[in-house]
Formats: structure tokens, C-alpha cells, sequence
């Protein structure tokens, strides 16, 4: 490991850094709102049609990498990005941030899959829990920095929002820059073309693989209700127009699943999945007594315990996942299924809740979301348990 601690280093920072995309933009949601008049339906549209690049990318391009080399993609979805900042800056109005949200969508698509099969790669021989805390640590810590960063920046900096995107667009540059301390370990294929492929589903342990793709799309669809919703439901209960508070409350919800992917050691004789549905039950029961009782700390406590839950519940099914797929051939094809599952649950209900909030109210279309996910998750509790990994015990 002692040779490879830069390029996995290199590799994390890049990852990061590009997941920063998804939550970038969202405590200044409401500056757009004001900027080009739009409701919370809207929003939520912007906020949603990222899915959209995203599962085209995943869907056309989902295991390139594994074919045409791992830093190549990566390369690549950097770039992407880079034309999505410069959608944010450059392109005014609606279009331009719809535009701007596909092009980021597009990018993460591709670094996704690629990210944390370069991980896998890199740590062959030390583990798969190893390669999975490390590329789930990377996920969930990119999309906890953005929303922290762009919401300080639009509080006190000039331009704010102009600012944001050309700090964000610096941490490409040094992501980037970083790639170049990390030599591929799995080139090109000789004679290899593309081809538009499916995600990849593996040939054995299906029950596991199904189980782990239900745990991600439950897991982002949690996450989804606080980092695409946060600055309605502020508004909803009095607390809104702060970016900087949008900005810290979605930080402590992704950082709590942060946190619980870094020190879920202590769990590994247990099954990881109990403690992470309990702690998102118990998430979803206190974020709806806030928004009836108008409670910002409750509120703060129940986002906390859903972003620990859903980390831990993402670990989980990440690790046994990819854990079907051995022989690494298909590696970044299984993860591109899982990552797949997570943004269609992060973005979809989303946009319907978004929907719902604009005819019944924030407080119904909230409450009746909470009851849905946990509802859901109770249904697939017992093939989740079942679905357990054994080398999460490790």
C-alpha cells in the first residue's frame, strides 16, 4: 500500500471534486428563484433534471473504463464538467441552468463507475471493504464540501453566483492536475471500440447484487428529500434566504454519511443494515415533526441521522455489490447499475415531491414522503438482511 498511497490519493481528490457537482448549486437555488422567477416546482426540475445526464451517461458509457482504461474517463468527466461550470457562469436564465445541470450529470455518469473501479484496481490485494470506505468516503465527502463552500462563498463573497463555480472550477483544475500521479492500471484493450453498453448485472449472486441495488436507491432517495428539498423546507418553516445556512444544514446531513462509512469498523460482526435503518427511520420520524413544529434544530438532528444511515446503508450496498463481480472484468459495468439505482432515487422522487409541494403544501407533500420511504424500507428490510455481504465482516 505504501506505493500506492499517491495515486489512490489522486484518484479521491478527483472523485471528490467532481461529486461536488450535485450540491454546488444548492443553497443557491433560491437566488436563482429570486434572478429568474421560478418556483420550488422549478427548482426541484433544475434540481432533478441532473438524473438526466447522469442515467444517459451511465447507460451509454457506464463501463467504458473498463475497456478503454480507467484515467482516460476520468479525464474526460473533468472536462465535462468544466463545460457545465461554464454553463452556470456564461448561460443566464432557465435554459442555461438546465443545460448546465445535464452537462454536470453527464460528467458524474461518467466518473462514477470509473472512480471507484480505480480504487478497486489499486487496492487489488488489500481488501474490497478498503477500496469501497475509501471510494464512499470520496463520494459522500465531495457532496458534503460542495453545498459548505458554495453556501459561505454566496453569504459573504462577491458575486455569488459567480463565485462559487470558479472556486469549484479551480478544485477541477487541481483534481485534474492530480490524475497525472495515477498511472492506470487497466489500459485500453488492444482493438477495442465503443460500443453503447448496458449496465452490467453479474451472473452470480443475484439476490445480493438486487438487494444491494434497492439499498442505493433507498439510501439517495433519503439524502435526495434533504439536498434537493433543504431550501423549501427552510422557507416552509421560517428559516430560509441564507445560503450559508441551506449551504451548512445539507453539509451535516451528507458529512453524517461520511462519518459512518469511515467508522462502521465497529460493526463488522453485526449486519451494517440494521443500525442503518433505524437510524433513517428514526431520521424520517424526526424531520416530519420538525416541519409541522417548524423546528430548525429537530430538523438538523433528523437530516443527521438520515445521512448517517444512508452512508452506511450505501457502503453496504456498494461493497456487496461489487463483491459479485470478482474477477474485475465487469467492475465498473456492476457499479454503474448500482450508481444508477442511487441517482434515479436521488433526483426522481425528488422532482415529483417538488411537484406535489406546489398543490398540498410543503408539510403534507413532505410527511407523505417520510411515510413512503420508511414504508419502503420496512418491504425490503428482509432482502436487504439477506443480502449481506459476508466480507463486511471482515
Amino acid at each position: 500500500m505504501s506505493r500506492t498511497w499517491r495515486p489512490v490519493a489522486a484518484v479521491s481528490a478527483c472523485y471528490a471534486a467532481g461529486m461536488a457537482a450535485n450540491t454546488v448549486p444548492t443553497p443557491l437555488y433560491p437566488l436563482y428563484q429570486q434572478r429568474d422567477r421560478f418556483g420550488v416546482s422549478t427548482a426541484t426540475l433544475v434540481y432533478g433534471v441532473y438524473a438526466v445526464g447522469v442515467l444517459a451517461s451511465l447507460l451509454l458509457a457506464g463501463r467504458v473504463s473498463d475497456r478503454a482504461g480507467r484515467r482516460p474517463v476520468l479525464v474526460v468527466s473533468v472536462v465535462v464538467q468544466a463545460l457545465g461550470v461554464a454553463a452556470f457562469v456564461l448561460w443566464p436564465g432557465l435554459a442555461g441552468l438546465l443545460i448546465a445541470r445535464v452537462l454536470s450529470g453527464l460528467a458524474v455518469g461518467l466518473l462514477t463507475p470509473a472512480a471507484s473501479a480505480f480504487l478497486a484496481d489499486l487496492y487489488a490485494g488489500a481488501g474490497r471493504d478498503r477500496a469501497a470506505r475509501t471510494g464512499t468516503a470520496a463520494n459522500f465527502g465531495g457532496l458534503a464540501a460542495g453545498p459548505l463552500m458554495s453556501g459561505v462563498l454566496a453569504q459573504w463573497g462577491p458575486a455569488p453566483l459567480v463565485l462559487p463555480y470558479l472556486v469549484y472550477a479551480a478544485l477541477l483544475a487541481l483534481g485534474l492536475g492530480g490524475l497525472r500521479l495515477a498511472p492506470d492500471v487497466r489500459p485500453m484493450s488492444n482493438g477495442w471500440r465503443y460500443r453503447p453498453q448496458r449496465p452490467a448485472v453479474p451472473e452470480s449472486g443475484r439476490a445480493v447484487f438486487w438487494a444491494a441495488v434497492w439499498g442505493n436507491l433507498l439510501a439517495f432517495a433519503v439524502l435526495g428529500l434533504y439536498v434537493g428539498m433543504t431550501p423549501a423546507v427552510l422557507a416552509a418553516i421560517g428559516r430560509g434566504g441564507s445560503p450559508a445556512l441551506t449551504g451548512a444544514a445539507v453539509f451535516a446531513v451528507l458529512a453524517a454519511g461520511t462519518a459512518t462509512q469511515l467508522s462502521s469498523a465497529w460493526l463488522r460482526r453485526t449486519r451494517p443494515v440494521v443500525p442503518s435503518l433505524v437510524l433513517l427511520w428514526c431520521g424520517l420520524a424526526l424531520g416530519t415533526v420538525a416541519v409541522w413544529a417548524s423546528e430548525l434544530v429537530t430538523f438538523l438532528i433528523g437530516g443527521v441521522l438520515c445521512g448517517g444511515g444512508a452512508g452506511l446503508l450505501f457502503k453496504v450496498s456498494v461493497a456487496a455489490g461489487t463483491a459479485q463481480a470478482e474477477d474485475g472484468r465487469d467492475r465498473a459495468g456492476v457499479l454503474a447499475t448500482l450508481f444508477l439505482a442511487a441517482y434515479v432515487g436521488m433526483s426522481i422522487p425528488v422532482i415529483g415531491l417538488g411537484v406535489a409541494t406546489q398543490h398540498i403544501g410543503a408539510r403534507i407533500a413532505l410527511t407523505g414522503f417520510a411515510a413512503l420511504a420508511a414504508g419502503v424500507l420496512a418491504c425490503v428490510a428482509p432482502g436487504l438482511l439477506r443480502g449481506h455481504a459476508p466480507d463486511e465482516r471482515r
